[in-house]
C-alpha cells in the first residue's frame, strides 16, 4: 500500500500541510482533485493551508487509497500549541507594581 506523509511547513509566510508521496499517477490525480490543493516546486509536494478542515479533506479523499502518516504533522502541532500556551500564560501574568 502507498504511504502519504503529511508534514507542516511554511510557504508564502503561512503554515501549510505538505502532502508527500512517491510518484504514483493514480494518487497524483486524486490529490489534484482535492479542493484548494496546490503544488510547491520548492518543497516538491502538494499542499493546503494548515487547518482541521483541510486535514479532514485530505483524509476523506485519500484514506482508502493510501496509508496516511501524520506523525510529523501531529508533533509539529503539539510543539506549536505548547508555545502558544506559554505565550498566553505569560501575557495573562499580572505585573507587580513596585
Amino acid at each position: 500500500m502507498l504511504i502519504i506523509l503529511l508534514k507542516a511547513f511554511f510557504h508564502n509566510g503561512k503554515e501549510q500541510i505538505g502532502i508527500y508521496f512517491e510518484n504514483d499517477n493514480s494518487l497524483s490525480i486524486i490529490v489534484r482533485k482535492v479542493a484548494k490543493v496546490r503544488w510547491s516546486k520548492t518543497q516538491n509536494c502538494w499542499y493546503l493551508p494548515l487547518s482541521k478542515d483541510n486535514y479532514s479533506l485530505i483524509v476523506k479523499n485519500i484514506n482508502n487509497l493510501a496509508k496516511i502518516d501524520s506523525t510529523s504533522l501531529k508533533e509539529y502541532l503539539q510543539k506549536r500549541n505548547k508555545i502558544v500556551n506559554i505565550k498566553v500564560a505569560a501575557a495573562e501574568k499580572p505585573v507587580l507594581a513596585r
